[in-house]
């Protein structure tokens, strides 16, 4: 489950726990797609939205293709409700991700 990944969060990236999370629930492949490239070349800003088994899902921006990957990816996961990091707790130096869903610690 995503539950025991997103316990290591802090260890993985957005991508991998969302690729993961597919790759488990035998959902096909995440892809990413980039919708938009703006600004001057010194200072790109690049749009992608990640797709699952053709199903466009979220969408985030970046200064790299890599950053705006992980955006989108994490808003996936905050869309399908898997996701919901509590950050004051982050400021303290715990881990806890909370199913949406089901609205338990994990």
């Amino acid at each position: 489950h995503i539950e025991r990944a997103v316990r290591n969060v802090n260890t993985k990236d957005y991508k991998t726990l969302l690729q993961e999370h597919v790759q488990k629930q035998h959902q096909g492949n995440v892809t990413y797609d980039l919708i938009d490239t703006s600004g001057p070349d010194h200072q790109r800003v690049f749009t992608l939205q990640a797709v699952i088994a053709g199903e466009p899902k979220g969408v985030g921006s970046g200064g790299s293709k890599q950053e705006a990957g992980q955006k989108a990816a994490k808003a996936t996961l905050e869309g399908l409700g898997l996701l919901y990091i509590i950050s004051r707790h982050w400021r303290r130096g715990w881990n806890i991700a909370v199913n949406k869903n089901r609205d338990q610690r994990i």
